[in-house]
């Protein structure tokens, strides 16, 4: 990402604590919050795709444009998660829609495509090492998906990277060296995720070993044992900040941590945040809203948080509690969704407490939009 601010915090620039009540009358079809359907999670895909795939004049330039039919792409990192994204709802269709499951296997290739057309296959002149973890982690999946054993060559040589260039010596892992080294939350957790990712598509155990000793570190100096707080940075650096939590959620679940663990760090962040949105009408705590913007900005933390919640679900570590607050809150976007001339394009900004803008306001974008929509794919079988 290309605002960083380090030493206070790595993403955010400021976060507007919303204290305004939840009750919009959008019309009859919106009071209902009724959970989602298959068919509501593929009418939101479609339109995502619609208002932001983007391919180029020779048809291989495959990105997520940041504006509605525009096209230019998310920053490096968000465009890295936006494969993620991709490799969720090839994940999603394989139960929902499976009759047309290598349309969304093309649609990762595509993006990898685009992605190493804009980017190159070596990305170390991003000196942000929590970039490349998620580049790394994006491209893992995405051999998955796709089996194209370049995109595992490519995540291996790039974690290779991050390790030599990022340790501190200590056991962390430094965001950007060249800025004085930041062993923040981003940075470690992430490496953690690539490393047990890496091991388990390559079989080289050395990535899961690196992974371990970094989470060791990490488990010391970014988690509260006492009450679950993710630190933004070492030394009890603090910040609000969903993401932190995502990605540590995600760390501890491909380390194996226990239901107890991974239950505390949740129950932290539905709980104990101190800058809600508001609550839903069912009582739950709205995560943050940390703002909307073409760049490649903040609206896309809460989306991280569903994609490892999810993958903590599937491992048999998320208390019901929480699960439940998770999908009250894709519930609560859903139900605030965009509609044009009476006719869905099923976008959801990132301001779960408001209405979502018409897209010809010019105010909904791709980064922002992707945080529900990680939700409905992820939290489908909540």
């Amino acid at each position: 990402m290309k605002t960083k601010i380090v030493g206070i915090s790595c993403r955010v620039r400021g976060v507007l604590c919303i204290l305004a009540a939840l009750m919009f009358i959008l019309g009859a079809t919106h009071l209902a919050q009724a959970q989602w359907t298959a068919g509501d999670t593929k009418n939101a895909w479609n339109g995502y795709n619609s208002a932001y795939l983007f391919s180029g004049p020779e048809g291989y330039e495959y990105h997520f444009a940041s504006t509605i039919k525009g096209t230019t792409a998310v920053g490096f990192w968000a465009q890295a998660e936006l494969i993620d994204m991709a490799v969720d709802a090839y994940v999603w269709a394989k139960t929902n829609d499976s009759s047309n499951l290598s349309s969304y296997e093309s649609e990762v290739q595509d993006l990898c495509d685009g992605f190493e057309e804009q980017h190159g296959d070596d990305w170390s002149s991003d000196n942000y090492n929590d970039d490349l973890d998620v580049a790394i982690i994006a491209f893992t999946r995405a051999y998955g998906v796709t089996s194209t054993t370049k995109w595992l060559t490519d995540a291996e040589n790039n974690f290779d990277t991050v390790w030599g260039r990022a340790q501190e010596g200590n056991g962390g892992i430094c965001q950007n060296k060249a800025l004085g080294c930041y062993e923040n939350s981003s940075a470690n957790w992430t490496f953690v995720i690539a490393g047990h990712l890496l091991t388990g598509a390559s079989g080289n155990s050395a990535y899961a070993t690196d992974a371990s000793g970094v989470y060791t570190w990490a488990l010391a100096n970014l988690y509260q044992s006492s009450t679950g707080q993710i630190y933004d940075a070492r030394n009890g650096v603090t910040g609000q900040y969903s993401y932190n939590y995502g990605y540590a959620i995600g760390a501890m679940s491909e380390s194996g941590a226990d239901a107890a663990m991974i239950g505390q760090v949740a129950t932290y962040l539905f709980n104990d945040l101190t800058n809600y949105a508001g609550t839903t009408s069912g009582g739950y705590n709205i995560l943050p809203n940390y703002g909307q913007g073409a760049t490649d900005n903040d609206g896309g933390f809460n989306g991280i948080v569903m994609r490892w919640i999810n993958t903590a679900n599937a491992h048999g570590t998320i208390p019901s509690a929480d699960l439940a607050a998770a999908k009250a809150n894709i519930t609560q976007a859903w139900s605030i969704r965009e509609y044009s001339s009476g006719l869905p394009d099923y976008l959801m900004w990132d301001d779960w407490a408001a209405a979502t803008p018409s897209s010809s306001s010019g105010a909904v974008y791709a980064w922002d939009c992707s945080s529900a929509m990680v939700g409905m794919l992820d939290g489908q079988g909540w």
